[in-house]
């Protein structure tokens, strides 16, 4: 079963070997750094449970098109919304979800800063959850946990890129108790690759401990990355500045599935009740220094509605072709850098920064002003 190319069609998504009654798929590491499906034939019985959940086979999603959603600017109204990466409307839909006594799915870095997925009712679990990790995340072991709950009548937020709620969707069947919000991708981006950008970064500083990619400072007016040692050093570069932000940036090191006609889930196919993102280049009413896009179906607006009645937003109308305007990867897919290869393979070999000093953009006397500014170690 799944009878197509794995390497170029794949979503990484896992939902394969969790559906799979005899446990005949196994996720494998490819040479991207990326997971994908193998199939034990000997086990496999043929009946067809992975093709069912498969979000490339299932990609017709029956989603109202873009421009016959709503759209909204928005921001939280909950203090602290520098840890967000925008606007932080994730967070309140979150909160309020755990208000109404149901868990939220979405992705946090485990204890080895791999990011993955899981499922809480706690408030400091979806903390760790607010911010960007510009990586794919690992749910390969979340959606029977998840299946589990709706079983029990329990509501279930399941936040993820368009590909994941695709394959939430599939796995879990239409369900009432169960609200699924999309995020603006750009595109996965390679676990390997960052991890083997934090051993580079580990070989200077030390064990790292936590990485913000999105860091605003405590003012609101910083937006940098922001990485934290063990040793309680604290690294802060420009985000154009850093290695791999300019890579993922840069398309050195995406998924094949995410290639601009390749990807499934774009323009009038984008899965999900609720869609948030950056509205980069917003020019209407500020209610917040950093604003959210949000595109709705109309269980979404009455989503929002609701969290608006409860102060924990603010929105205001918009219109799709504000919000598409500058969020171009609502449209197409990514152009993966024709050197990707090449930069993949010298990266497992040399390292990542090297990798990047060597195919990168980033000219010699902008590397010097890096390396210079690198040197702003804040201790705490």
């Amino acid at each position: 079963m799944l009878d197509f190319s794995h390497e170029e069609r794949c979503y990484h998504c896992g939902a394969c070997a969790q559906k799979c009654p005899t446990g005949a798929i196994q996720m494998e590491m490819g040479n991207d750094g990326f997971l994908y499906p193998e199939i034990d034939e000997e086990k496999c019985i043929h009946c067809g449970a992975c093709d069912r959940v498969c979000p490339h086979l299932n990609w017709e999603q029956k989603m109202p098109r873009l421009e016959d959603r709503t759209c909204f600017a928005a921001a939280s109204t909950i203090n602290e919304q520098y840890k967000s990466a925008s606007g932080g409307v994730f967070y309140s839909l979150a909160r309020y979800f755990l208000q109404q006594g149901g868990y939220v799915a979405g992705c946090v870095w485990d204890d080895t800063l791999t990011a993955r997925h899981i499922v809480t009712n706690r408030l400091d679990e979806v903390e760790r959850m607010r911010g960007s990790k510009y990586v794919w995340s690992d749910t390969t072991e979340v959606f029977r946990e998840i299946s589990d709950l709706l079983k029990r009548g329990e509501k279930v937020l399941f936040t993820g890129t368009p590909c994941q709620v695709a394959a939430a969707n599939n796995y879990f069947g239409k369900k009432e108790n169960l609200l699924t919000c999309g995020i603006f991708c750009h595109g996965n981006t390679s676990p390997q690759m960052f991890a083997l950008w934090k051993k580079d970064m580990e070989a200077k500083y030390g064990k790292m401990e936590n990485v913000i990619f999105r860091y605003h400072g405590p003012d609101g007016n910083d937006n940098a990355v922001q990485i934290i040692f063990q040793s309680g050093k604290k690294v802060r570069q420009e985000i154009n500045e850093n290695r791999f932000m300019r890579g993922f940036s840069e398309n050195y090191f995406g998924s094949e599935s995410c290639k601009d006609e390749k990807c499934q889930y774009k323009e009038g196919n984008i899965p999900g009740d609720i869609l948030i993102g950056d509205f980069w280049g917003y020019t209407g009413k500020k209610i917040s220094k950093w604003m959210s896009a949000v595109i709705c179906t109309p269980t979404g607006v009455t989503i929002f509605k609701k969290l608006e009645e409860e102060c924990l937003v603010e929105i205001l109308p918009s219109e799709l072709s504000k919000i598409t305007e500058k969020n171009g990867y609502l449209i197409h897919g990514t152009h993966i850098n024709p050197l990707q290869y090449e930069f993949i393979e010298m990266a497992k070999q040399r390292g990542f920064l090297k990798a990047y000093n060597k195919l990168g953009t980033m000219s010699w006397y902008k590397a010097l002003i890096y390396a210079l500014k690198l040197k702003r170690i804040i201790k705490r």
